[in-house]
């Protein structure tokens, strides 16, 4: 580990360590030393992170003491005074803390570092402290990513992740790369990226009920942005794309949401500047193929339900209804925004499409694709993929 690349508190934190084996008479520093030195300091990161994972820290420093205190002692003239070594399993951990702030994208080895290297590392009896406690690298990361928000300076800028592999029901989930950005907390603003999610087809099936002829996998990308605005709401927008079927990009801003985790604080924000742009390939054939069998009952069946939906006689209506039906004869790219200036919430919504006037809200447009609706649906159930639109 390179001494230099440490913060003031993880270099306090290994000082501390040495001392605890020096008052205890052991020869060498071991994992416990080091992780009763993370604990020790009561106003420090790591305690805070332990209680945000639910973990009763005296409880769980009760364990550590009673661990060191049974480390090998040696007498002083057993050992050169003044000399104490790490020891390997130790030095592993730092190395693994000191690779671990590189991977976080972090100059400098902090105490989360040390910590999480503690984790990957921990031998047997510490291991088992760890596992009777449910302390775990993931809940750990999920403490700190939950930290971010109530800190001045975020902990962690970047983390990434490549090349992944998940095995799920015998069959292989995998990603090329996961980013989360985290720049800023004041004002707060973070990003996900991720690559080439993909999905066996057979399982999405299983699971959606959908039957995907043709799609050998569901391969999705997407790049999520969230900034906080001077007013106390969020502005989100990006772009979800699933590979050869279609493209969602977004752009809102909600507010007054207090935990905008809980549904409750869902319905309760309002949303305005909603702005989405959806570009089809063949997602809409396979989805009204699987409710609708017959091709050429599609387009009707949809102009149908659209009529039901528009049903109010205003001149905007009837232009949203157009456009809509633009749309469901051959898919190609709808654009809906909500009406300028206009802020709204999600029961708000649905009051006015339950009503036959979403038009009150919202405007939309479309774009024709190459190929019409059901053009797609026998080329589907002919077993070939329709052209990209």
């Amino acid at each position: 580990m390179n001494a230099v690349r440490l913060t003031q508190k993880s270099a306090e934190a290994i000082r501390s360590a040495q001392q605890i084996a020096q008052e205890y008479g052991n020869p060498q520093i071991e994992q416990v030393h080091l992780l009763w030195a993370l604990l020790q300091d009561s106003e420090g990161l790591i305690p805070q992170l332990l209680s945000g994972m639910g973990v009763t820290v005296p409880s769980l420093e009760a364990a550590v003491k009673n661990l060191l205190e049974r480390q090998p002692r040696v007498s002083s003239s057993g050992h050169e005074a003044g000399k104490i070594y790490i020891s390997a399993e130790t030095e592993k951990a730092l190395n693994r803390a000191e690779k671990i702030a590189g991977e976080m994208k972090d100059e400098y080895t902090s105490v989360e570092h040390l910590f999480l290297g503690l984790l990957e590392t921990a031998g047997r009896e510490l291991g088992s402290i760890f596992s009777e406690y449910r302390i775990t690298k993931e809940r750990a990361l999920q403490a700190l990513l939950l930290r971010m928000f109530t800190t001045g300076e975020p902990l962690v800028r970047e983390i990434s992740a490549t090349d992944l592999r998940v095995p799920l029901d015998g069959q292989d989930v995998s990603f090329k790369n996961f980013t989360l950005t985290w720049p800023s907390n004041t004002p707060l603003k973070y990003g996900l990226s991720l690559d080439k999610l993909s999905l066996p087809t057979a399982l999405v099936e299983r699971e959606s009920g959908l039957s995907l002829p043709g799609l050998p996998a569901l391969v999705l990308d997407a790049k999520l942005d969230f900034a906080a605005q001077g007013n106390g709401g969020m502005h989100e927008q990006g772009t979800i794309s699933a590979q050869n079927l279609g493209a969602l990009e977004y752009d809102f801003v909600i507010s007054g949401g207090a935990t905008p985790a809980s549904p409750q604080a869902l319905f309760a924000s309002a949303l305005s500047d909603v702005r989405l742009k959806y570009t089809d390939q063949r997602l809409t054939a396979y989805l009204v193929s699987n409710v609708v069998p017959v091709a050429q009952a599609a387009t009707p069946t949809l102009k149908a339900a659209i009529a039901q939906f528009c049903s109010g006689d205003s001149p905007e209506n009837a232009a949203l209804r157009g456009a809509l039906e633009t749309f469901a004869t051959s898919p190609g790219v709808l654009e809906v925004r909500s009406k300028p200036g206009k802020s709204f919430r999600l029961f708000e919504a649905a009051g006015a499409l339950a009503g036959g006037n979403p038009a009150a809200l919202f405007s939309v447009t479309a774009q024709p694709g190459k190929k019409s609706l059901e053009e797609q649906i026998n080329a589907l159930k002919a077993g070939g993929a329709p052209a990209a639109q």
